[in-house]
This record gives C-alpha cells, structure tokens and sequence, in this order.
C-alpha cells in the first residue's frame, strides 16, 4: 500500500515544505501566487512567544483562506470572461444551452463560496487582532454578539491599526454584510439573478465584490509587516 502524504505543521522543516505546496496551489489556481503573509518568518518569529502557537495557527486561518478567496476571485474573472467570449455559432441550441448554463453556474459557485468565505476570514482577521493585542479577551471575543464592536473596542485600544483603519473594517463589513452575506445566508438570496441573468457587466453584483478584496489586501499586508518586523528585531538581537 502506498503511503498517504500528509503536511504536519510541528517542525520548521514542516512550515518550509507546507508553505512551498501553498505557493504552488496559488500559481496553478489563481494565476499568481500572493504571499502577503510568509508563514515561515511568522513561524519563526513567533518562536518564545507567549501564546505564540496559538498566534501562528490564528495566521495560518487566514492565510489559507486569504488564498482560497484570491483563487475564487480569479476564477470568477475567467467565468465572467469566458460567458462574455464564449461562440456558440458551431454549437446546437441546446448544446449551447448547456454550455451557457455550465458557465454560469461556475460563475455562482465561486462567488457564493467567495461570501461566505469572504465574511469569515474577517472574524478570523478582528480575532486575530484581539488575541494578539488582548489574549485574555480572546474567548469573550468568540461568544461575543457582535465580533465587530468587540473587535474596535480592543482596537481602538491598541497601537497596530490606526482609529481611521478600524472605522473603515467596521464600515466595510457592514456594508458587506447588508449588500451579501445577509440575503445569501439567512434571505431568498439575490446572487443568483446576477450570475444567472446579467447581460451586461455594469449590471454585475460578481464586480461589486472584487471591490471589497482591496481593504483586505491592504490589512493582510499588516498582517504580514507585523511579523516581518517581529522577526526583523529578534535578527537584530
């Protein structure tokens, strides 16, 4: 019997091999492969630090999802093109019914996963942050009614986000929240109108979704600084 592959992460040598798959997973999934966080300097970094591992698997969460969402993004790009591209002049009618409807299926799959997804890797980033700035409030965090006030109360506390920074996650996940998550997860849902009816691009909800990737790209890149810096010092010393 063959052996089963398997990507512990309870060595440095393990964090090298996971993080050269990873990289390689995004290249080959979504086009580029995005290292806004090296999970290695993170790793290292967080060596003898109190509550470090369970800083480290707080950073490993996002980063997979962080990745995953980048791929969902791309594969939306390629579906939104390939239905705009696509030639249905050698295809029979109902081939070329099919064929419209594999794509936009395609299309409402990965911008469903893309919500849901996109929403959780929030509380995971607000989590993060409260763990790192306040681990004795982490728990009360998770049980919290609303992450989201809990998170800015710590926040605001804290050196690592500016105030203007913490109002804008505040006010861009709660417009997030009413324009997506909220219909797709507890309403009728709307998306599927957009991925199954749209004809042209501006009248596309998939395009409004793209836009909220750029306030996570630029608190991943944070993320990612924090911990470069981290392990900037401990070189020094």
């Amino acid at each position: 019997m063959s052996e089963f592959k398997v990507f512990p992460l309870n060595t440095r040598e393990d964090i090298v091999r996971f993080e050269r798959c990873f990289l390689s997973y995004l290249e080959n999934h979504g086009g580029y492969a995005i290292q806004h966080i090296s999970l290695l300097r993170t790793y290292d970094a967080l060596q003898n630090t109190p509550d470090g591992g369970r800083i480290f698997s707080a950073i490993l969460g996002i980063s997979i999802n962080l990745g995953l969402i980048w791929c969902d993004t791309a594969e939306m790009g390629r579906c939104i093109n390939q239905v705009i591209q696509v030639d249905f002049a050698d295809l029979s009618e109902s081939e070329a019914t099919q064929k419209s409807f594999e794509l936009r299926m395609k299309l409402h799959h990965y911008s469903n996963a893309y919500i849901f997804r996109y929403r959780s890797l929030w509380d995971k980033i607000m989590g993060l942050f409260v763990l790192v700035l306040a681990p004795t409030e982490y728990e009360k965090f998770c049980s919290a009614n609303s992450k989201k006030r809990f998170f800015a109360k710590i926040a605001r506390n804290g050196a690592m986000l500016s105030y203007e920074i913490v109002e804008q996650i505040q006010s861009a996940i709660q417009k997030f929240d009413d324009m997506f998550r909220t219909a797709e997860a507890h309403g009728t849902g709307f998306l599927r109108k957009s991925s199954f009816v749209w004809t042209e691009l501006e009248t596309m909800d998939q395009l409004k979704l793209i836009d909220y990737w750029n306030l996570l790209n630029q608190i991943a890149h944070i993320i990612g600084e924090l911990f470069d810096h981290h392990k900037r010092i401990i070189d020094e010393n």
